[in-house]
Order: C-alpha cells, then sequence, then structure tokens
C-alpha cells in the first residue's frame, strides 16, 4: 500500500480547513431552524444552545392548523409543491436543451442567446410584475398555478442555461465524436451520453430552480397568481 505523499495530505490539510468552517457555516442556520422548531413559546428567542424543554407541540399546531394563520396551511403546502416541482422540471428541461443544442450542437447564435437571456437579470425582478401580470391575462392564464410557474421559469431559466453550458463545455468532444460514429442519433446522443454525463449538475440545477421560487414567489406570486394561495 502506497503512503500519500506529504504534498497530498498538504492539499487534503487545506480543503479540510476550508471546508469544515464552510460546511460549519451552511449548517447553523438549518441547526436553528430545527431549534427554533423544537423550542417552547418562552424560549424561541432566549438565545440558548438548546432549549430546556424541547418539545413537538409546534408540529402539532401546524399540522392540524390549530391558528387562525395556519387555517389554508395543507392548501399552501400542496400549491407550493406543486409549483416548485414544476418550476425545477420545466427549468431542467429548458436548461438542459438550451445547453446542450448552444455546446455541443454549437447551434448558429447560440451564444447570442444565451447572453441576452443572462443579461436579463439586469433587469430587477420586482419591474416585471406587472407586465408579467398583464401577459398573463392576455393568454387567459390568471387565477391559476400555470400564471406563477411560468413567470418562476422565466426568471430562473437564464442562469440555468449560463450554469448547464458552462458544464457542458468540459465534456471531452471526443464522445460526442465516438457516439456519431457508432450511429447514434442527436436525440440518442442527448440521451446516452450527455444526460448521464451531466447528471451531477443537473441535479444541482433541479434543486437551485425549486428552492429560487422559495425565495421568489411572494414577489410575483401575489400579481400572477391571485387566487392561488400560495
Amino acid at each position: 500500500m502506497k503512503l500519500p505523499s506529504l504534498r497530498d495530505v498538504g492539499t487534503e490539510a487545506r480543503l479540510l480547513l476550508i471546508g469544515i468552517p464552510v460546511f460549519i457555516w451552511t449548517m447553523l442556520p438549518i441547526y436553528h431552524m430545527f431549534l427554533f422548531a423544537i423550542s417552547p413559546k418562552e424560549d424561541a428567542f432566549a438565545g440558548k444552545l438548546w432549549p430546556a424543554h424541547p418539545t413537538l407541540h409546534n408540529f402539532h399546531i401546524v399540522f392540524y392548523q390549530q391558528h387562525y394563520f395556519l387555517r389554508d396551511f395543507w392548501i399552501q403546502f400542496w400549491n407550493s409543491t406543486v409549483i416548485a416541482v414544476s418550476v425545477g422540471v420545466l427549468t431542467l428541461f429548458i436548461a438542459t436543451a438550451a445547453a446542450f443544442s448552444i455546446s455541443r450542437l454549437r447551434v448558429p447564435g447560440g451564444r447570442w442567446v444565451m447572453n441576452l437571456a443572462l443579461f436579463t437579470y439586469f433587469i430587477p425582478a420586482a419591474f416585471l410584475a406587472v407586465p408579467m401580470y398583464r401577459t398573463m391575462g392576455t393568454y387567459g392564464l390568471l387565477n391559476n398555478h400555470w400564471a406563477l410557474i411560468l413567470a418562476m421559469v422565466t426568471i430562473s431559466s437564464p442562469y440555468a442555461i449560463w450554469v448547464l453550458k458552462q458544464a457542458s463545455d468540459k465534456l471531452p468532444v471526443e464522445l460526442d465524436e465516438a457516439a456519431v460514429m457508432d450511429g447514434a442519433t442527436t436525440l440518442q446522443l442527448f440521451r446516452l451520453v450527455y444526460v448521464p454525463l451531466m447528471m451531477p449538475s443537473l441535479v444541482a440545477i433541479g434543486t437551485y430552480a425549486a428552492i429560487y421560487y422559495a425565495f421568489k414567489r411572494y414577489m410575483v406570486g401575489g400579481l400572477t397568481a391571485g387566487a392561488v394561495k400560495s
């Protein structure tokens, strides 16, 4: 068994010195959310590392909607789940197809399309609320989930396309050439070669799109899907 070199040990040590603080910093908000969830009302803002009397009664109140603010909790939860999953799936499909076309098929004008799509982030999302509302009304999409889904997909797709395109550029072109030499069609190349190799990036982007909806839904949702209780 070959012992690791001093250089390898130093590299691992540097990665640990960076990774451990980043991991702790990332987990702190999750820990505080959990702490807040199991704390009784009188200890919620006590600033303790662990509540003196942890309880699950808070979950009972939420699940059984025993507060006036929670009277539509399960409707809100269902709407949020449906919209978040739909946004993630649609964004993933659009971004994956666009990145594949731009990076692997080299479609004419693809880079211009990608740059123009990313340029839309210079426009604050709040400025898009009224135009989106008018557009949804023109196409009869108000008062249903599709209004919010399409609005969120529009906002999240440019970044997703950019990230997947950069990840796609790092894949060896020789894999595509070998598949074509074996008689693979464009669709087979996409399904059997491209998607499996891009799976880590696709999981990350799908998660990003769903979480992005959670942060943005209150900004756009009130105007574009007025009757949806989410």
